[in-house]
């Protein structure tokens, strides 16, 4: 499950499958997806703040990535029960106003990640029995399609998917529960989306699960984020390990390389790029945001950046507060960084044009008349620098997801 849920996991929607004429299906989709480009220049960058389409207001919406083409997805929830609704948002950039249309996946899931071609990936959650939660990794060949539930390591109970590439290469997690440590376990997973002929028809075929190795033999391993394969066909995938609950955990990368025949293959060695620290996004120049004790950082070749957190945030009522911590959850290949950042309760979504840029809360794009009382976290980011994530709104009380637009 991506990071980034509420801890309040609720969801009545009383949607049919066709209340939307799958306008997620219809978005331009390249032949070859293009990378590069987005968010540069010496000025700091100003943004058009945009609620993304929630049934005219009635449900929070959770945004957690955007393409290239104008597709976003998340999930959305109206505070009735608890139950999660994967999501998929269109943007219209034909025109001014940039519209954007919701359509529904499917019931009791979450989408995680979309990449160009418009696959999705993300989990199924059954939280009914807390003491035996089981959920489920999931792949969607596009947003009207049935999920395909991941296959994982016998005994592991709980999975997700977290983020798939233009490669169709996804990776995520599962874990089993150890009686003898009486905690949880995690796999780190990639597989691989193959379309062969079945009866005649060009379908996806999955292939894996490739279980990631650990630095220590009793880690639990959570990859994140993947990027897009290079020219000798390897792809860099992030997260991080935490050797026991009460342990600091350890921002970690693997390599891994897209065979002939359709599998994939792991390098035994795994990359500790820092102690204390997590690891979140990473790009096609193999950049990597995350964390490390309170600040947002960017691991770059041999370098750690420290991203600047030297903003105050202003809360509802009373002064101004210093950040006191701040994380970064994605970096696109343009270097651009989004997150949150937080002075004691208070999280804000911040962006950081590059890692040498000053902070900025997207907060302060807010006009008199938003819809939004604030925005909370930016956890998407694509090559034009568009910025997904969500927000709160005191008068509605729910979560409407936004869509930062750069100017």
């Amino acid at each position: 499950m991506r990071r980034f849920i509420s801890t309040t996991r609720v969801l009545a929607v009383a949607v049919t499958a066709c209340l939307l004429c799958s306008p997620f299906s219809q978005a331009k989709k390249p032949d070859r997806p293009g990378g590069g480009g987005g968010g540069g220049g010496d000025s700091a960058p100003s943004y058009q703040i945009i609620e993304l389409d929630n049934f005219d207001g009635l449900f929070s919406g959770f945004a957690f990535n955007i393409n290239n083409v104008g597709q976003a997805v998340g999930h959305i929830n109206d505070g009735l029960y608890d139950h999660d609704v994967a999501a998929g948002w269109v943007i219209d950039n034909s025109g001014p106003q940039l519209p954007t249309t919701l359509q529904t996946l499917t019931d009791g899931t979450v989408a995680n990640d979309v990449n160009d071609l418009g696959e999705i990936v993300g989990e199924r959650v059954d939280d009914s029995d807390p003491q035996n939660p089981a959920w489920s990794a999931l792949y969607w060949e596009h947003a009207d399609a049935e999920p395909l539930v991941l296959p994982v390591p016998e005994g592991a109970t709980v999975a997700a998917a977290e983020s798939i590439n233009h490669d169709s290469v996804i990776c995520g997690w599962a874990a089993t529960f150890d009686p003898q440590q009486q905690r949880y376990v995690q796999d780190g997973l990639v597989w691989r989306i193959n379309f062969e002929d079945v009866g005649g028809k060009i379908l996806p075929v999955v292939w894996g699960p490739l279980v990631l190795p650990a630095v220590t033999p009793d880690g639990s391993v959570q990859p994140v984020d993947i990027n897009d394969s290079d020219t000798d066909g390897i792809v860099r995938v992030v997260g991080s390990e935490f050797e026991a609950e009460e342990n600091a955990p350890a921002a970690i990368a693997w390599d891994v390389m897209l065979l002939a025949d359709g599998s994939l293959v792991a390098s035994p060695m795994v990359d500790v790029l820092d102690i204390d620290a997590q690891g979140y996004g990473v790009n096609n120049a193999r950049a990597t945001c995350g964390a490390r004790s309170v600040d947002a950082i960017v691991w770059e070749d041999s370098a750690t950046h420290i991203l600047d957190r030297s903003a105050t945030i202003r809360p509802s009522i009373g002064k101004r507060k210093p950040i006191s911590f701040a994380t970064a959850h994605r970096i696109s290949n343009g270097g651009v960084i989004v997150g949150q950042a937080n002075a004691s309760v208070y999280r804000k979504a911040v962006v950081w044009p590059s890692v040498d840029a000053p902070i900025i809360l997207l907060d302060n794009f807010l006009k008199k008349n938003s819809s939004f009382t604030e925005l909370n976290r930016a956890v998407g980011v694509n090559d034009a620098g568009e910025i997904v994530g969500y927000g709160w709104d005191n008068e509605r009380g729910i979560h409407p997801g936004f869509l930062a637009i750069p100017e």
